[in-house]
C-alpha cells in the first residue's frame, strides 16, 4: 500500500466519536488524501465473519514487514496475517466502526480497517517524515499527534480530508525546534496533548515535557504544565477521580546500558489542572515505566529492568505494585484488558515462542489454552467491542 498517491473515496456516515504513543505547507494538502476501493486489497485474506462480537486486535512484526491477526474474545475465532501494514505501527480503537492503525516513519500514514469485515476502508497519507505518534476522534474529526511537526493535524474521518491544525509551536524545544508530540487523549471535548520534547540532535536526550489543555473550538492550548519527569510515555484517565495518570520514563539507562530509574508516574487533578504528588517512582517500581491500562482501580503496566520485563498492577490507591509475570528483557508486545471477561492479553517477544499470552485479570493466572501464534511477533494490541 502506497503513502502518498489514490483518489479520494467517501466512506459514508462516519462514526461517532468517543471520549477516552514540518510546518503547514502544500504537503500537507498533497499528502492528506489517501484511500482504497471498497473491495478486498490483493493482500487481505477473507476472514471468516465472526467479528460482531468482542475480538482482540494484534498487530504483529518482525521489523522488517506487519501485518494485523484477529482473536475472538467471545468465540473461538482465530485470523492471523490478515493483511499488510508497516513494521513499524501502532493501534486504536476509539469505538464505533473503526480501527485504526498508526503507520509510522517512513510510511506516516493512518490505516483505517472496518472492525466488521477486518478490511482496510481508508489511508490517510501525512507529508513525508511526519512520523505519526496518536490519533483521537471527536466529532467525526481525526486529531493527530506527529514528532516531525510542531502541529497536531485535523482530518475528516469519513474521507480523510484536511480540516485544519492546532500549533504547538510555543512548546517546542530550542534543539530541533519541535514539541515531540506523542499522545493525545479527550475528556468530554478537551483535548490534552503530552510533548516530550526530545533533545534528537543529541542522542533523544529528554528536555522539560509538558501536559498541554486545548480548546478544540478555539484550536488554542489554553494551558500548559511542566512535568516534574522527562520522556512521558502516555496518558491513562480515571474518571472515578478525575485524575490523569502519565508515566514518565525520564532517560532509558545509564552509560553502561543498566537501567536509568529516574522516571515516575505523574498523578494531574483535571478537575484544577495541577500536578499531585508522584504515585511511585521508577526507583520505587524497580524499572522504567511505560504506557498504561487502568483496571478496577489498578494501572496495568509493563516495567523494564535490566535482567527482565515484568508486568503489574499498581494500585492507584497507595502506589503498590503486585507483579503478574516476569519476561524476557524487551520482549513485551503489546498489551490489552477485556474488562468484560476480565481477561488481560500480553504478547510476548520472546525468541523462538513468540506468542499471544492470556491471564485472567483478576488472578494474575495464565489461561488455558493461552501462548496462541499470531504468525508473527505481536507489537501491538487493542479489545474491540
Amino acid at each position: 500500500m502506497t503513502d502518498n498517491t489514490s483518489t479520494v473515496r467517501t466512506r459514508g456516515s462516519a462514526a461517532p466519536g468517543k471520549s477516552r504513543l514540518s510546518k503547514k505547507s502544500a504537503a500537507w494538502a498533497g499528502a492528506a488524501l489517501l484511500c482504497l476501493s471498497a473491495c478486498t486489497t490483493s493482500d487481505e485474506k477473507d476472514p471468516a465473519p465472526d467479528t460482531e462480537k468482542g475480538i482482540l486486535f494484534a498487530l504483529t512484526s518482525d521489523y522488517k514487514t506487519g501485518s494485523y491477526s484477529v482473536v475472538g474474545i467471545d468465540s473461538a475465532f482465530i485470523a492471523n496475517q490478515i493483511a499488510p501494514i508497516h513494521s513499524d505501527a501502532v493501534v486504536r480503537y476509539l469505538g464505533g466502526n473503526d480501527i485504526f492503525i498508526i503507520n509510522r516513519l517512513p510510511r506516516n500514514n493512518l490505516q483505517i480497517v472496518d472492525r466488521h469485515n477486518l478490511h482496510t476502508v481508508l489511508e490517510v497519507g501525512f507529508p513525508s517524515l511526519s512520523n505519526p505518534q496518536d490519533v483521537e476522534l471527536n466529532d467525526s474529526l481525526l486529531y493527530v499527534a506527529f514528532y516531525g511537526t510542531d502541529k497536531i493535524g485535523i482530518y475528516h474521518q469519513g474521507e480523510g480530508a484536511p480540516k485544519g491544525e492546532i500549533d504547538l509551536s510555543a512548546y517546542a524545544d530550542s534543539s530541533d525546534k519541535l514539541p515531540e508530540t506523542s499522545d493525545l487523549l479527550f475528556v468530554g471535548d478537551t483535548l490534552y496533548a503530552l510533548t516530550q520534547n526530545l533533545d534528537t540532535k543529541n542522542g533523544f536526550v529528554p528536555l522539560t515535557a509538558h501536559l498541554l489543555k486545548i480548546d478544540i473550538t478555539t484550536r488554542k492550548v489554553t494551558q500548559a504544565l511542566e512535568l516534574p519527569y522527562g520522556n512521558p510515555a502516555g496518558m491513562t484517565y480515571d474518571p472515578a477521580s478525575g485524575k490523569l495518570y502519565i508515566p514518565c520514563r525520564g532517560l532509558y539507562s545509564n552509560p553502561d546500558y543498566s537501567v536509568k530509574a529516574d522516571g515516575g508516574i505523574v498523578v494531574v487533578d483535571l478537575s484544577k489542572f495541577t500536578i499531585g504528588d508522584t504515585l511511585a517512582t521508577e526507583a520505587d517500581l524497580g524499572g522504567n515505566v511505560n504506557q498504561a491500562i487502568l483496571y478496577k482501580g489498578s494501572l496495568y503496566m509493563d516495567v523494564g529492568a535490566d535482567a527482565a520485563e515484568k508486568i503489574v498492577a499498581i494500585s492507584v490507591a497507595d502506589g503498590m505494585a503486585r507483579d503478574i509475570v516476569d519476561l524476557n528483557p524487551y520482549s513485551v508486545g503489546g498489551m490489552a484488558i477485556d474488562a468484560k471477561t476480565s481477561t488481560l492479553y500480553l504478547g510476548d517477544r520472546k525468541k523462538g515462542a513468540e506468542r499471544l499470552r492470556i491471564f485472567d485479570a483478576d488472578t494474575f493466572q495464565e489461561k488455558e489454552g493461552s501462548k496462541l501464534d499470531l504468525g508473527m511477533p505481536p507489537v501491538d494490541m487493542v479489545v474491540v467491542r
